[in-house]
């Protein structure tokens, strides 16, 4: 991020995205840098894991698939950061200042680690 002025993380589930941005725009200059942070949020493939090693004694029916929902979840996070970042440049934000993240893990986990990045220098954290 190019500006000087403290970058304002946008942390995304996915639901109602647009509405989601143009609700935060007025509460974010379109001069602040924007990093936009969709998390897959690991703890259901968890909890379906324990419950199969439980169940079953072994890796249980779901370990075939992992792959192909693990792909799901890539595309519905990149599907997710295109409409935020289209919302955010139909607002007028600059697109050259918004950054992109998709992070796996616990949600409450993640926006804290990125949030905490000296890189990203943020200042504003919009849930």
């Amino acid at each position: 991020m190019t500006n000087n002025q403290p970058s304002v993380l946008i942390c995304l589930s996915g639901l109602d995205t647009g509405t989601f941005i143009e609700r935060a725009a007025p509460h974010v200059p379109v001069d602040r840098p924007l990093a936009l942070l969709y998390v897959i949020d690991t703890r259901p493939a968890e909890e379906l894991s324990y419950l199969a090693r439980r169940l079953h004694a072994g890796p249980g029916p779901m370990s075939g698939r992992e792959a192909i929902m693990s792909a799901a979840d890539e595309q519905t996070a990149q599907a997710v950061l295109d409409e935020a970042a289209a919302k955010c440049a139909q607002l007028g934000y600059n697109p050259q200042n918004i950054a992109r993240q998709v992070r796996r893990g616990r949600p409450e986990q993640e926006i804290i680690q990125v949030a905490q990045q000296p890189d990203l220098g943020i200042g504003l954290v919009v849930i």
